[in-house]
């Protein structure tokens, strides 16, 4: 699903934003991610939602990651965290699972470099400048189906045999 269109369009909005704001920091700029993964997820129909809580049954805990990728169905697809480039971002994704931040499917960036977890591992890391890598890594964010959703499709593919 190479999307690099959908990329290009990104880093404009971002030199955009810098230009006319000055700032690289997370809160301006943020939203220029959140349009690149929704122009991922909408061809899946997903949508990337800002700030919903999350309830992390396993640690009872309520956090509330900067968006949640939901389907049709409202089900929680994936999580998407935010942090700015002065930001240790390793030691931030420590932090925000100590927290009780899901491990399913979140994606982690600092507009410079992405990392992907899913379900507990880290699965990819992309730099934005790589296209080609940027594009491997959203794509294995928004194909992601949680177990849940496994199951459903399963359970109504054998009713329809």
């Amino acid at each position: 699903m190479a999307n690099l269109g959908s990329i290009h369009t990104y880093r404009s909005e971002v030199e955009r934003l810098k230009r006319f704001g000055g700032s690289t920091k997370e809160t301006a700029i943020r939203g220029a991610v959140f349009n690149l993964i929704n122009a991922y997820a909408r061809p899946r129909d997903l949508q990337l939602i800002p700030e919903l809580d999350y309830f992390n049954p396993r640690r009872h805990k309520r956090v509330t990651p900067d968006g949640t990728l939901k389907n049709v169905l409202r089900i929680d697809q994936g999580f998407w965290e935010s942090k700015d480039t002065n930001d240790d971002l390793t030691e931030e994704i420590k932090k925000k699972f100590d927290r009780g931040y899901p491990d399913s499917n979140i994606l982690f960036e600092d507009s410079q470099t992405a990392i992907l977890y899913q379900d507990g591992a880290r699965l990819l890391t992309a730099p934005f400048a790589q296209a080609e890598s940027l594009d491997e890594l959203l794509t294995a964010y928004v194909s992601f189906e949680n177990q849940d959703v496994l199951e459903f499709r399963k359970a109504v593919w054998h009713g329809a045999n």
